[in-house]
């Protein structure tokens, strides 16, 4: 875009529509978090932050109650000039995907009579089950500002180009249940583009993250009613001595029970960016129950398709003690492993197959594993594994 911002002022804070669902994200598949992610989550500190002060995940307390599912949808309010004014046409959407390269032209709905000169209101009502510090990454051109429950967190409200207008903010969210998202953006000339995305950087589990792993909003140290996104119960894993000192080789053992793995295929249109969040929309192509949790596909796939799928395995795990033990995943192509709700290993780009071992460190009791990872082509498989540190 081109052209000046328009004046800051105040922002007309009306309730949002409700809603839920993963934003946009990045185009350099999550590489701009660098370390930010990882940085701290593999050292005991994080990783197992709120399991033990909460009693949530490993008893002997009340869990929160759980928060009511979320419709997947932002609502979309454009508007004939670059400051809010004049309301044109309303839309619904999933996520900010169609937005990603809008060049000069408008998508349709927006009914707005200059299609380089309007404004849009974002807003949407999401469920964060864990709560704690949220990371929300901002890429325009031009300007945006964002709110949460009413209050302005960031603002980027100038004339500016795609490759500077990268920003972000980080949130604590205390109460998880039913919070206002709101973000404002112009569009004041020339190429047109918006990308929007969050991720959990220091939380305390209390049932699922509403960006990364299954949906259900269920809360406790036990999990029979967790599912996943296809509506069948999560695995469980019976108790494992992770605690032991002889496990020195990596095992995809962990302990009997099984995995719920979920498979969603797709085509070579789809974007892989921001650890997959528009790879899992909808209902998955397939889903059934594994007890094992290294697959070597070749050159072949799971739900019909050898090439663009995704998947994700879901199970708790019950661990005896307080210990400290490795896990990694891997795979061929991208690939992420998040521990209650924490992001602990990856490496989410195309690629031969690869690992990225962790140490993790987490209380007594049960904890919620969840991997994915997205087959781009030729070769695939998939492991997650632990070992004795």
């Amino acid at each position: 875009g081109r052209g000046g911002a328009p004046p800051l002022g105040a922002s007309t804070l009306g309730a949002p529509a409700p809603g839920g669902t993963r934003a946009g994200g990045p185009t350099d598949g999550g590489t701009t978090d660098g370390g930010t992610t990882d940085g701290g989550t593999t050292d005991g500190g994080t990783t197992d932050g709120g399991t033990t002060d909460g009693g949530a995940t490993t008893g002997g307390g009340t869990p929160p109650p759980a928060c009511p599912a979320a419709d997947d949808h932002w609502s979309v309010q454009w508007f004939d000039t670059i400051d809010l004014t004049y309301p044109r046409g309303v839309q619904e959407i999933t996520d900010f995907e169609w937005l990603l390269d809008h060049g000069g032209g408008t998508p349709p709905g927006m009914n707005v009579t200059d299609d380089d000169k309007y404004s849009a209101r974002f807003t949407r009502t999401a469920n964060f089950q864990a709560i704690g510090t949220y990371r929300f990454h901002f890429q325009t051109n031009d300007g945006n500002r964002f709110f949460v429950n009413g209050t302005e967190v960031h603002e980027d409200w100038e004339g500016q180009g795609w490759s500077s207008g990268y920003s972000y903010v980080d949130v604590d969210i205390t109460d998880g249940c039913n919070v206002d998202l709101m973000m404002e953006y112009y569009q004041n000339g020339g190429t047109s583009k918006l990308q929007f995305w969050y991720e959990p950087i220091d939380v305390a589990i209390q049932g699922t993250d509403s960006g990364s792993v299954p949906a259900g909003g269920h809360t406790g140290s036990t999990h029979p009613d967790w599912v996943g996104q296809s509506g069948e119960p999560i695995g469980n894993h019976p108790e494992n001595d992770f605690c032991t000192t002889t496990q020195t080789n990596w095992t995809s053992d962990w302990g009997g029970g099984s995995w719920l793995a979920e498979y969603w295929n797709f085509d070579d249109s789809y974007w892989t960016g921001s650890y997959g969040l528009t790879l899992y929309a909808g209902d998955p192509d397939l889903a059934e129950h594994i007890t094992n949790s290294a697959v070597d596909w070749g050159n072949s796939g799971p739900a019909g398709q050898n090439n663009y799928f995704a998947i994700r395995w879901t199970a708790t795990i019950n661990v005896p003690a307080n210990c400290t033990f490795d896990v990694r995943g891997g795979g061929d192509d991208g690939f992420a492993l998040y521990v209650d709700g924490l992001r602990v290993s990856e490496n989410w780009a195309n690629h031969a197959t690869e690992f990225d071992p962790a140490t993790v460190t987490l209380a007594e009791g049960q904890h919620l594993l969840v991997f994915e990872m997205y087959e781009w082509g030729g070769y695939a498989d998939a492991y997650v594994e632990w070992k004795s540190s």
